[in-house]
């Protein structure tokens, strides 16, 4: 493999976000992932809240704001899909929906941006949706209009718009080597 392809799959593995599969506790395949954080409080500051418990739907409005532990989203509507108690579906929305997460073990800052992410608990997959873009350590970023990450398998699509107007953006920055 080279160097740059390892590079290339050293941040995408990155790009995990298993922070926001951590998020809530719902979510117990990841948790052995990032056990200390996955039982960190988690923190929803909001304008507004509206929840059906009928329908498992909870919508938090306004300035959004959600920490557990490293992990920071933020948008103007977040969106939870949780019926019977069982995570469904994540959709955050804004302008842009942002995310941001340190992992400890690294010293790596993750951060990304999209008008809309949705992760969908049940295959796995975490999609950024228009003007999607993901930086680590202010360095390496992946852009274009979609971006959809299947955690399990690991794999990235990458996709421009049906315009190719916004096309996909990869910017790698080599490692300094040490003097």
């Amino acid at each position: 493999m080279s160097n740059a392809s390892h590079t290339i799959r050293h941040t995408l593995n990155k790009l995990l976000f298993g922070g926001v599969l951590c998020l809530f506790t719902l979510a117990p395949l990841h948790a052995e992932e990032r056990p200390s954080e996955s039982q960190e409080p988690i923190k929803i500051s909001a304008d507004r809240l509206m929840v059906n418990e009928k329908q498992g739907v909870s919508r938090y409005q306004g300035n959004v704001l959600v920490n557990q532990g490293s992990l920071q989203l933020q948008g103007e509507q977040i969106e939870i899909v949780h019926p019977g108690n069982q995570l469904k579906k994540i959709e955050i929305l804004g302008k842009p929906a942002r995310f941001q997460r340190m992992d400890i073990s690294t010293q790596s800052l993750t951060r990304g941006e999209a008008d809309k992410i949705i992760y969908q608990a049940e295959k796995d997959i975490l999609t950024f949706i228009g003007n999607a873009r993901v930086e680590e350590n202010g360095k390496h970023q992946i852009s274009g209009s979609k971006l959809v990450y299947d955690l399990q398998k690991q794999t990235l699509q990458a996709q421009s718009d049906s315009q190719k107007q916004n096309r996909v953006e990869v910017i790698l920055v080599p490692e300094q080597k040490k003097q």
